[in-house]
């Protein structure tokens, strides 16, 4: 799961980064490590999903 958060969240800065090319490294960091808690805070609760399918 942390693999998969990592290439999500590199693939969304990539994007923004497309969008925006002056985007400044400290706003990309801070973007992907949202994304990175946003993943950690729901994992228990998708995990709980996966076991219980």
């Amino acid at each position: 799961m942390a693999e998969t958060t990592e290439r999500s969240a590199s693939q969304v800065i990539e994007v923004f980064r497309d969008m925006a090319p002056n985007m400044s490294p400290e706003v990309a960091a801070r973007i992907h490590k949202l994304m990175r808690w946003e993943v950690l805070i729901l994992e228990p609760e998708l995990m709980q999903r996966f076991q219980s399918s």
